[in-house]
C-alpha cells in the first residue's frame, strides 16, 4: 500500500527527536483481493483522469492482390472516457498533554507515554485512508460502482447515494446464468443443483468473454455459498477425477479449507468473504453477495487501474504568514498526504490527511457479475 506522506512532529517540538512517531501498519479492514488491485498504477495532476476504453480486437486482416494499394482500415473500439476521483480530507487534534509529554526534555518514561500516544492517534487516522482505499477497491469489483451518502460515508448500494461512480457492467454481463436476464443465453443451471454442469458453464463464459472483448477470463471472485455448490456437483467431481493432480489437489484443499484452489477450472478463485467495512452506525457491512461471482481477466492496465490523484501539500509544519511564503512552501503528493498545523489557542497539534484515488474498471464488457443461486 502507499505510504501516507506526513510532516513529522519535531519541527513543532524544536527539533526534539521523535523518529518512528509515523510508522507502517497493517490495514484495519481485511485485504481480500490480490495486492495487485490496490497498487497504485499511475500519478495524474488534480482529480480528473482520462483513460481510453479499449476492446480487444478479434478482426481479420484482408487480403489483396501483390502490390496492390494497401486497404483502409479504422479501427474500432478505443472511446475516450473522464472521471472525477475520489477526495477525502479530514483532520484530527493532538491535544496539549499530549504534547507537554513529547516535549519533556529528560527522556523520562513520561516522553515514551507521550511519543507511544502519538503514535497511536497518528497510526489510527492513517488507518481510516488506507481501509478507504481497501473498501472502495473492493466494492468496485464486487458491484460494478462505489457510492457514497451526502456525508461522504461509503455504501454498498445506490439507494441513499448522492455521489455515485457507476462503471456500467453491461446489463448483459450481469444477472443469473439463465432465465430472463441470462449471460449465457439460457443454456445454464443455477449451481446449487448438484446435476448443472459447471464445468460447462465456466467454459462457455470463458468463450463469451473472448468472443465479446478479447480479453481472456483468469479470476473468479465468489461469495461464501460458492465453495458448497462446487463440491456437492458432480460435473466438478468428474472434472476432478479426469485432471489429477492438479484437480485432486484442488479438491483436497476445498475439502480442508472450504477454499476454492488456483487453477480449478483454469481461474484464480478469491473468497470475498471477508470483505466488509463499517458504517456510521458502526456495524459490519458484507460487500460481496454470497451466491455472487464476479469474474475478471488477469490484472492489467489495459482493463484497470487504480490511479492516484495528486494534492498541494505544506512542507514541514504549516504556519500564518503571507500568500508567497504559502505557495512557496507547497508540493504536490500524489494520493495518499498528511501535513501539521501547530495551534497556541489552546496549544495543540492539528493533523491534516487525505487521499486523492480512483480504481477504474477501464473495459466494463470485460467483466462479469454472476448471480449462481436464484
Amino acid at each position: 500500500m502507499t505510504t501516507i506522506h506526513t510532516a513529522t512532529l519535531e519541527q513543532v517540538l524544536g527539533g526534539r527527536n521523535l523518529t518512528g512517531l509515523v510508522q507502517g501498519i497493517r490495514s484495519g479492514l481485511p485485504t481480500v483481493v490480490p495486492e495487485v488491485f490496490l497498487t497504485p498504477t499511475r500519478n495524474v495532476n488534480g482529480d480528473s483522469v482520462e483513460w481510453f476504453e479499449v476492446e480487444g480486437t478479434r478482426q481479420l486482416a484482408r487480403l489483396v492482390h501483390y502490390g496492390s494499394p494497401a486497404r483502409a482500415r479504422e479501427l474500432a473500439g478505443a472511446r475516450r472516457r473522464s472521471a472525477t476521483m475520489l477526495h477525502s480530507f479530514e483532520k484530527q487534534t493532538i491535544p496539549a498533554p499530549t504534547l507537554v509529554n513529547l516535549a519533556d526534555p529528560a527522556g523520562t518514561r513520561r516522553q515514551e507515554m507521550g511519543r507511544q500516544e502519538g503514535s497511536r492517534q497518528t497510526q489510527q487516522f492513517k488507518q481510516l485512508f488506507m481501509n478507504l482505499r481497501i473498501a472502495a477497491v473492493q466494492t468496485a469489483l464486487s458491484t460494478g460502482a462505489i457510492h457514497f451518502d451526502d456525508e461522504g460515508h461509503l455504501l454498498k448500494d445506490g439507494g441513499q447515494a448522492t455521489i455515485s461512480v457507476d462503471f456500467a457492467i453491461p446489463s448483459g454481463n450481469r444477472g443469473n446464468l439463465t432465465g430472463n436476464d441470462s449471460i449465457l443465453g439460457g443454456t445454464a443451471a443455477k449451481w446449487s443443483a448438484s446435476s448443472s454442469s459447471i464445468v460447462s458453464q465456466v467454459r462457455d463464459l470463458k468463450a463469451l468473454a473472448l468472443r465479446r472483448t478479447g480479453y481472456p477470463l483468469a479470476y473468479a471472485f465468489y461469495g461464501d455459498h460458492v465453495p458448497g455448490y462446487l463440491a456437492a456437483n458432480d460435473s466438478i467431481q468428474t472434472w476432478i477425477e479426469s485432471n489429477a493432480p492438479l484437480a485432486q489437489s484442488a479438491n483436497q484443499q476445498l475439502l480442508a479449507s472450504g477454499e476454492l484452489a488456483p487453477g480449478l477450472l483454469g481461474l484464480t478463485w478469491v473468497p470475498m468473504g471477508d470483505a466488509f467495512f463499517i458504517d456510521p452506525a458502526g456495524e459490519a457491512v458484507s460487500i460481496h453477495d454470497e451466491d455472487a461471482i464476479v469474474f475478471t481477466p488477469a490484472p492489467s492496465p489495459d482493463w484497470y487501474e487504480l490511479v492516484q490523484g495528486s494534492y498541494p501539500v505544506p512542507r514541514g509544519v504549516a504556519a500564518a504568514g503571507n500568500a508567497s511564503e504559502l505557495l512557496g512552501s507547497l508540493e504536490e503528493v500524489y494520493g495518499m498526504f498528511s501535513y501539521a498545523a501547530g495551534q497556541l489557542n489552546p496549544p495543540s497539534l492539528e493533523q491534516f490527511a487525505g487521499d486523492t484515488f480512483l480504481p477504474l474498471i477501464k473495459v466494463p464488457a470485460a467483466v462479469f457479475h454472476a448471480n449462481v443461486h436464484w
